[in-house]
């Protein structure tokens, strides 16, 4: 079990449960969470195109939760 903020730790694991707001909103293995397009599929494409979600919200880590702006 590894709790992992990094996307590049999260696609190396057998199998991703996404939470927001202390809840379970996507399951599975990274590619599945791929394929779905959902908010671990969203993310990805985010952090591809160079966003750097700690200085967007530096709050963000205090709060242990994605922002809530962030939606798949």
């Amino acid at each position: 079990l590894s709790v992992a903020h990094r996307l590049s730790t999260a696609r190396e694991a057998d199998r991703v449960l996404v939470m927001e707001a202390g809840r379970l909103v996507e399951e599975g293995t990274p590619d599945e969470l791929l394929a779905r397009g959902g908010r671990f599929a969203a993310l990805v494409e985010l952090e591809a195109a160079g966003w750097d979600w700690q200085a967007a919200a530096p709050n963000v880590a205090r709060r242990g939760s994605v922002p809530s702006w962030v939606k798949a």
